[in-house]
């Protein structure tokens, strides 16, 4: 009976051992699943699309390759196009906002070129699955993080700086925002318009602007962020550029004392940068929308 009792004993530890170590197997596997089985996330894909007009913006190297535009009834060619997208917001449908990377400069904030096709399409990943409405996001870098800052955001400092890129701002000490490079007229001039935020004008030394603008795009249909990738094409359209709010002649010759003035073709002053960001992004009040519309579904 001893012995009956004793061996009772040993297979009842070995069972209790036994369920032991299979509890801490399955707590151990639990453990060892990736964020994407444990939480609900999903993917959206935003495709920048660049018009001018209902015509696809190209680019040529020089005058005579670079494919003729018409606004606002001028002449224009583009050898060079670039911007800056940040601190991207979607809004679902119950008004909750869903950011992405907004403080992140090296994650969260992108250079549109339009001579690099895939800058054009930007992955953004785990975002919470639901219903959204709409997007949002900054033309340009707000204020706080717009500072040549190589230590803090080292991999988009280091993109803006590339030679064939040419982002950065030196004195201003932040980012250019839009960098368009051409020509002009019907004797092909030279067309190079730099925006950015400034903190005194470069010539006049007169307090400079904050051309970084909130651009809100609602959807004309709503979407569903989950199991299958979400894609929304996103229109760009730089005859805004002299034919947005306000209409824009180009000239070599007019003052900037008149009341009348628009712009000249080389544009890399605050006094004359105001009316060119607020046609392509608007101005945070009237306009929130600038050059920028969500295309029509296919």
């Amino acid at each position: 009976m001893r012995k009956f009792k004793t061996l009772l004993m040993a297979i009842t530890t070995v069972a209790a051992l036994s369920s032991c170590s299979k509890d801490d197997n399955n707590s151990k596997q639990d453990e060892k699943k990736p964020n994407s089985e444990l939480k609900d996330e999903g993917k959206l894909s935003l495709q920048f699309e660049n018009y001018v007009g209902t015509e696809k913006l190209t680019l040529g190297a020089n005058a005579a390759s670079a494919k003729p535009y018409t606004s606002n009834g001028q002449a224009l060619k583009f050898s060079e196009v670039k911007y800056i997208i940040s601190n991207i917001r979607l809004i679902k449908t119950d008004n909750s906002v869903v950011s992405y990377n907004s403080d992140n400069l090296d994650t969260g904030a992108f250079i549109l070129d339009q001579a690099k096709p895939t800058s054009l399409k930007l992955e953004l990943s785990n975002l919470p699955t639901g219903q959204y409405k709409e997007i949002q996001f900054d033309y340009g870098i707000r204020k706080e993080l717009n500072k040549l800052d190589e230590e803090r955001f080292p991999k988009f400092y280091k993109a803006a700086e590339k030679n064939d890129t040419r982002m950065h701002w030196e004195w201003g000490n932040g980012y250019r925002f839009t960098k368009i490079e051409g020509f002009w007229g019907s004797q092909d001039k030279t067309l190079s318009i730099h925006i950015g935020s400034t903190i005194k004008d470069r010539d006049t030394k007169k307090i400079g602007v904050d051309a970084s603008r909130n651009i809100k795009l609602p959807l004309a249909k709503e979407i569903t962020i989950g199991n299958q990738n979400a894609e929304i094409t996103i229109i760009a359209d730089f005859d805004k550029l002299l034919n947005g709010t306000k209409k824009i002649t180009l000239t070599e010759n007019d003052s900037e004392d008149n009341p009348n003035h628009s712009a000249t073709p080389s544009v890399h002053s605050a006094l004359q940068m105001t009316d060119f960001v607020n046609n392509i992004a608007g101005d945070n009040q009237n306009n929130t929308t600038g050059m920028f519309k969500i295309a029509s579904p296919k």
